[in-house]
């Protein structure tokens, strides 16, 4: 599976990361998924044409909770009020057909 060709629902795993991610939201650019660690939520967001994922570049997000949260963070996406974060973004392998496998980004 591609990252392009994930879905509402598809779960996911990244390299060196025992954390299982689910997409919540996507529109075309971006997916946004959000797994559980311990009782903790964690989100993150990959872009597809940059092709990297990673947290918001907002010292404090706005919230990756409910349905609502995740509508309104794809519009901030969408119309470029947030990105990811250029210090913590990682690059995503293209030819992994599971892209378990990142790099740093140089």
């Amino acid at each position: 599976m591609k990252h392009a060709d994930l879905q509402v629902g598809d779960t996911a795993k990244f390299y060196n990361d025992d954390l299982t991610w689910t997409v919540r939201i996507r529109s075309g650019q971006f997916i946004i998924l959000t797994a559980m660690d311990g009782k903790t939520p964690m989100y993150t967001i990959l872009d597809l044409v940059d092709m990297v994922r990673g947290p918001d570049n907002l010292v404090f997000s706005n919230g990756y909770i409910t349905d609502e949260d995740m509508s309104e963070r794809m519009i901030e996406l969408l119309t470029g009020d947030i990105a990811v974060s250029r210090r913590h973004r990682v690059a995503l392998v293209t030819n992994d057909e599971l892209f378990r496998k990142e790099a740093p980004c140089p």
